[in-house]
């Protein structure tokens, strides 16, 4: 949790578990109406919902984990150290890194695509094609929650991208491998 988009990634599996769980607990009953021209049955565009909630569950510690790499490149360049020892990661370089990792990555560009379709696949599925179902056909609920993972991923990269203040100063703890440099090197305590 200390790691940068940590409430993001939570926020990313609460709402794909929801999703997931709408999309399996559908009635026997539902389904399209042949008038509406849709070109899959109600259990096919759930199928498809599930596969946007699982891609959502893999982008949010996906991007998680390329900003905290970005994150760990830089400050191996120029490290900083406060009064306590530990060392500091500025939250203006929190934040470069994460434009970096936006601007740069094609699995970025890839979840951006994406999130189009997820977006435009909810509006077909329940606006078009189920706008007459009943609301427990799980139809309203699964859309809903599609959508939701859209704008909370939208949200956080407005915030994130535009405002300096989201980003935060994150302290590391002594790593592991100073003691193994010092060992090799021959400093310190020889075993």
């Amino acid at each position: 949790m200390g790691r940068p988009l940590s409430t993001y990634v939570v926020g990313a599996f609460v709402l794909s578990a929801l999703e997931i769980y709408c999309c399996f607990i559908p009635k026997d009953d539902c389904d399209f109406d042949p008038e509406k021209e849709a070109i899959v049955t109600h259990s096919m565009w759930l199928s498809i919902q599930i596969g946007f909630a699982v891609l959502n569950l893999i982008f949010a510690p996906y991007m998680q984990a390329k900003v905290w790499k970005t994150l760990m490149q830089e400050i191996k360049e120029k490290p900083q150290y406060a009064a306590s020892g530990k060392q500091v990661v500025p939250k203006a370089e929190v934040q470069d890194a994460f434009k970096k990792v936006f601007c740069e990555d094609f699995g970025v560009l890839f979840y951006f695509f994406a999130s189009i379709m997820s977006l435009v696949w909810c509006y077909k599925g329940m606006y078009k094609w189920g706008d007459d179902l009943e609301p427990d056909c799980s139809l309203v609920a699964a859309a809903s929650l599609g959508q939701a993972l859209v704008a909370l991923a939208f949200v956080y990269t407005f915030c994130w991208y535009c405002c300096p203040c989201c980003a935060k100063a994150i302290e590391l703890e002594q790593q592991a491998d100073h003691h193994y440099d010092r060992v090799r090197t021959g400093e310190g305590d020889s075993d």
